[in-house]
């Protein structure tokens, strides 16, 4: 190599590597971000949010949790990433050690006996699945985790499409969602009625979502002023209201919108 090659090589950066992640980098990355949180004003703000608020639940016992569209914690297995799989990467292991921090006995556990949480994500690789398991977390091969959702389920799906939310909440109203913020979905459905009026789906959307979110109270997801993860800033939690308390009664039936399901097959 002469000697302007090698200062080209000096002085021209290297473009970063990326690529998946074993199952001890995810090990590594999940226990350092776990311990960060835990002591973390994120973490103070949501043990206050769950015993302040939460407390308001209807006699209801969560007894499972299913949640939707993780996305893989590893990265597509044998390819090189983009900078935006690596940032979708990150977000979905920070949601992952947030539901775990809810998940643990001084939040939702402490109230409610928890038996089992199910994972559905399309993207999940084997080694995504070998993680989770190892948490003590359900991922099944074929998805069925939806068929878990009853009236005792915590359901946690940010950042999931709107019409698989429909779909859910068409079947049942689970007890605890935490999700796409259903104030700010509603008011982006209204636009898109008013945009396709010939199509009937979105205003069939649209009143569901209606439905929920008048049967239900709704807290912003905690987080941080400057956190870098875009998911939290979009996502609230939301709980069914007690009978007679203000705004729209909970109590409709479910051919006005499936609010009302049955009790946990579990």
């Amino acid at each position: 190599m002469d000697s302007t090659a090698i200062a080209q090589s000096q002085t021209v950066p290297h473009e970063p590597s990326y690529h998946s992640l074993s199952l001890s980098e995810i090990q590594e990355n999940y226990q350092a971000l776990h311990e960060k949180l835990r002591g973390s004003d994120v973490a103070y703000t949501m043990y206050h949010t769950f015993h302040d608020k939460l407390s308001l639940l209807p006699d209801i016992e969560i007894t499972n949790c299913v949640c939707l569209g993780l996305g893989s914690l590893t990265g597509v297995e044998g390819q090189r990433l983009s900078a935006l799989d690596v940032e979708r990467r990150e977000d979905s292991l920070h949601q992952l050690v947030v539901l775990t921090m809810i998940l643990d006995t001084d939040l939702l556990g402490a109230k409610h006996a928890i038996r089992n949480a199910w994972f559905q994500e399309p993207c999940f690789s084997q080694t995504d699945k070998i993680f989770l398991k190892g948490l003590g977390f359900i991922a099944p091969q074929f998805p069925t985790a939806m068929e878990k959702i009853t009236s005792n389920t915590f359901l946690f799906a940010p950042r999931v499409s709107y019409y698989v939310i429909f779909e859910v909440f068409t079947a049942c109203h689970p007890a605890l969602y935490i999700g796409n913020r259903l104030d700010q979905l509603v008011k982006q459905l209204s636009g898109t009625v008013a945009t396709h009026s010939l199509d009937p789906l979105p205003l069939m959307v649209l009143e569901t979502m209606t439905r929920f979110k008048d049967a239900s109270r709704m807290a912003p997801l905690p987080v941080l002023e400057d956190s870098p993860y875009s998911w939290t800033r979009v996502t609230g939690i939301h709980w069914l209201r007690k009978e007679g308390e203000g705004g729209t009664p909970a109590e409709h039936s479910e051919q006005e919108g499936g609010l009302n399901c049955q009790e946990s097959r579990e």
